[in-house]
């Protein structure tokens, strides 16, 4: 045997304590692996959890959820063609879609991701949503910038936006786009009740408004949902504002007949009157000739004239001022789906028909399901 061999076999050659020292070896890793696998099963690792830790989740979860936005359910969508209820399925209340839907209609448009924000229905939490989801097709922005962006003097005077010629407009310090959206919503039967009425017009902004509402003649928003407090004068008589004609109505303080026949025409175009308040809805009407007169005025609610809202025609509701096409067709998509309304109150199960909505109209409506 080689010299080399005689050294290799001498190299992996062990003696009885190396061997028996692998084997002690060997047996200690066998051990340790079966504990390694086997202990969990035995022992449950703690973790000791920090004390304020359960309070803190909770209250993030509230702040989530209060935002409203965890609702939202977005996909991609052009807000100038999108129908209502698509509008909903994007996770919007009826309250929200009626805003929008009304800037259309009114021939506001969308011209770029950002004028959905300035719909003042719709939270910045929201519009951070939704911005990612906004696919605007090319809209003609012809003259935008001239309508938008020029500034003109501001002379303010005491007005009542309802009445208010375009010259007189233009002296308030707004610009053409502005004056345009005003007369698009007054045309298609828009009314400023309020002040705040006002500001949700489309490119209205909010320092606009702020420099315009203490020259605005119409009562705040707070003083329409409180009953007005007037003072009758015994000197003149009293009249039952629906059921007297035009020679009727020329008794109350400062109505002559051109106001009384506005008031006449206006009342059967709503059924008649439940709220004093309704008659400055009157074109024309401002606060301080209905404060001359709401004392003299009665209401007989008996006398209005309410509709069956299980067989009233689709052409008979659209003409109710408070309703408009949108409107309409969702009660009657409610009815098609559901079958007969069981009430009045089943109403506001409609989409798009919301608590103050329902409050104007649910007065001039009934329901008789008798043959």
């Amino acid at each position: 045997m080689s010299q080399f061999s005689q050294n290799i076999k001498e190299y992996f050659n062990f003696s009885k304590g190396q061997r028996n020292g692998s084997l002690v070896l060997l047996s200690l890793l066998i051990v340790l692996l079966i504990f390694y696998f086997v202990m969990p099963t035995f022992i449950k690792p703690h973790f000791e959890q920090h004390s304020g830790f359960k309070e803190e989740l909770l209250a993030f979860e509230a702040s989530r959820k209060s935002t409203g936005v965890k609702q939202l359910t977005p996909f991609s969508f052009d807000p100038n063609d999108l129908p209502a209820d698509e509008w909903l399925n994007l996770g919007l209340s009826k309250e929200q879609v009626s805003v929008i839907l009304n800037f259309r209609n009114k021939g506001g448009k969308f011209y770029q991701k950002q004028d959905l924000k300035k719909i003042y229905s719709i939270s910045p939490q929201e519009y951070a949503v939704l911005e990612p989801y906004i696919e605007i097709k090319k809209v003609e922005l012809s003259d935008k910038k001239e309508d938008f962006e020029t500034e003109i003097p501001f002379e303010p005077f005491s007005f009542d936006p309802n009445n208010l010629p375009k010259l007189d407009f233009k002296k308030l310090g707004l610009n053409e786009g502005q004056i345009r959206n005003i007369e698009s919503y007054m045309a298609a039967g828009g009314k400023f009740l309020s002040k705040e009425d006002f500001k949700k017009i489309y490119s209205i902004s909010a320092e606009d408004y702020e420099k315009l509402e203490a020259y605005i003649l119409l009562p705040s928003k707070d003083s329409l949902q409180k009953p007005a407090i007037v003072h009758r004068d015994f000197n003149l008589p009293m009249v039952e504002i629906n059921g007297a004609d035009t020679a009727s109505l020329q008794n109350l303080k400062g109505i002559g007949a051109s106001y009384a026949g506005r008031i006449i025409k206006y009342r059967i175009l709503l059924g008649g009157f439940y709220r004093k308040e309704q008659l400055l809805e009157v074109f024309g009407m401002d606060t301080a000739r209905f404060a001359g007169f709401a004392g003299q005025v009665e209401i007989n609610p008996e006398l209005i004239k309410r509709k069956n809202l299980n067989t009233v025609e689709f052409k008979e509701l659209l003409r109710h001022p408070y309703l408009e096409y949108y409107l309409v067709k969702s009660i009657f998509d409610y009815k098609s789906k559901n079958g007969k309304f069981g009430s009045v109150d089943e109403l506001r199960k409609v989409n798009l028909i919301y608590k103050e909505l329902y409050e104007k109209i649910s007065p001039y409506l009934f329901v008789d399901n008798k043959k």
